[in-house]
């Protein structure tokens, strides 16, 4: 007791000493109880939106303002992503699963299409299973896989689904949750960009994260634009890039090389397609629009991941090669992958090989869920994060077509590497070009390098067409067995 306190001042005293005690225990079990959730709530899981377009040009993305100011220029572009089967319907299986054709199966062909993917089991575990199992309210609207048609079958891992049933690109009617809904009169990629704009904005209230995979049909041929859109880029040029109509193709292999120069009537033809392209691919650029207005609207916007993609290019007159896909060229297999969000750098670009085999890892690891050992690709987010790339792949296999071939050609794999596209033919016939010299794949190189050079990327090339799981990502990296 101090000496200027009486017994009445020192008990008092006490009491405060002992109140301040109690009191600070008290308010410290109510925060570690979790009573001031402003401190202990753990961080909010993204929301992740996928645009996917059909056999969609890198040129065509000029024409489209919303994605070039809401994408490009807020978010990252990946400059050299890669389809690894340029085909619309092994290619979205591979979107879905992680995994190179050789290992899903899902190649295109007659058997081997959209029933095969449900038949095999394979839609039991994609990236919608996985995301939906860590707390995601997960939807698709637009396109499935090629004669995936069931009217009342909603595969597994989506709690809303919108799914076109029409054998048509451009589908006027859809399984809506398990019923039939046709939507006569009203545009096919319209109808799919309001589904997705109520998808977002019905979550207001919901706490559980958002996956939404919005797959338009634009601007795969027969082109549907809008009628408001029908008089857009009249005067747009067709793109003619040096191998546009190549003069020269006595280096190509002979499927090629059977192929006449583009007369001048085909080409006014595919000019008039370009353009019709472009409009239809208006609709979709209304959706980005419309999507990123729902998100901001519904206080989502900062906390989601928007990533833009295609299946596969199309050739629109390269190496003579008109209106068709499937190729190992780069206008078929090349497009950028464009992606936006939390952490993502603005305005920035990125040359590392990407693949569409890394979107559902990139999904899974964003959403904090853990993927299959089966899963062939790898995690986009240290490339998202700006980070260095010294782990990176090397290499990658452009799978071959051979189950299926409109082209009357042999069947093909195709090694690429940061600088070099490798391709071998079931007939023996090779190619070979230096992509930074020779970006458009004008000069066949095979058979001018040593053959050592040959028998190294050939090596690979077989690493990566026996791969599974990790030993895809291992072969990539070149440090397989």
């Amino acid at each position: 007791m101090s000496r200027r306190e009486g017994p009445a001042s020192a008990l008092k005293s006490r009491k405060v000493r002992e109140w301040l005690s109690v009191g600070f225990a008290v308010v410290t079990a109510l925060l570690v109880a979790g009573c001031a959730p402003e401190m202990q709530e753990a961080p909010k899981k993204p929301n992740i939106v996928f645009v996917l377009t059909d056999d969609q040009d890198p040129e065509s993305l000029r024409y489209m303002p919303t994605v070039q100011e809401e994408l490009i220029k807020k978010g990252t572009t990946l400059t050299e992503g890669v389809v690894t089967f340029p085909r619309c319907c092994p290619s979205r299986a591979t979107m879905l699963r992680g995994q190179y054709v050789h290992n899903h199966g899902v190649s295109g062909g007659p058997e081997r299409n959209g029933p095969y993917f449900r038949s095999a089991g394979l839609d039991e575990s994609t990236v919608a299973t996985w995301l939906q199992d860590a707390g995601y309210r997960t939807a698709l609207v637009g396109k499935y896989l090629n004669d995936y048609e069931s009217k009342t079958y909603v595969p597994p891992g989506w709690d809303r689904w919108y799914a076109g049933i029409n054998r048509e690109v451009w589908a006027d009617c859809f399984n809506q949750n398990g019923k039939e809904r046709c939507y006569e009169g009203k545009h096919p990629d319209s109808v799919l960009s309001e589904k997705a704009e109520k998808f977002v904005r019905t979550s207001e209230g919901d706490p559980r994260p958002l996956f939404l995979w919005l797959a338009v049909s634009a601007p795969h041929n027969p082109d549907f634009p809008p009628a408001t859109d029908a008089n857009k880029f009249s005067s747009a040029p067709l793109p003619k890039p040096p191998s546009f109509n190549e003069p020269d193709v006595s280096d190509k292999p002979g499927w090629v090389r059977d192929n006449p120069r583009l007369s001048d009537e085909k080409v006014r033809e595919l000019t008039g397609l370009y353009r019709v392209r472009l409009r239809s691919l208006q609709t979709v650029d209304r959706a980005i629009a419309n999507l990123t207005d729902a998100l901001a609207d519904v206080g989502r916007l900062e906390n989601t991941y928007i990533f833009y993609f295609t299946d596969n290019g199309y050739m629109l007159g390269e190496h003579r090669l008109a209106l068709t896909k499937d190729v190992p060229y780069v206008a078929d297999t090349d497009f950028p992958m464009i992606v936006r969000g939390p952490g993502v750098p603005e305005g920035a670009s990125r040359d590392e090989l990407v693949l569409n085999n890394d979107l559902a890892p990139t999904f899974a690891d964003l959403a904090g869920a853990e993927g299959p050992d089966f899963v062939d690709g790898r995690s986009l987010i240290p490339l998202l994060r700006g980070e260095a790339s010294q782990q990176w792949r090397t290499a990658a296999l452009v799978e071959e077509g051979r189950f299926f071939n409109k082209l009357d050609r042999p069947p093909f794999a195709e090694l690429r590497t940061e600088d070099r596209a490798y391709i071998e033919y079931g007939n023996g016939e090779r190619e070979l070009y230096d992509l930074d010299k020779d970006p458009h794949q004008l000069e066949n190189l095979a058979g001018q390098r040593p053959g050592e050079e040959a028998v190294l990327f050939s090596a690979r090339l077989r690493e990566l067409r026996n791969c599974w799981g990790a030993s895809c990502r291992a072969a990539e990296d070149g440090t397989a067995p």
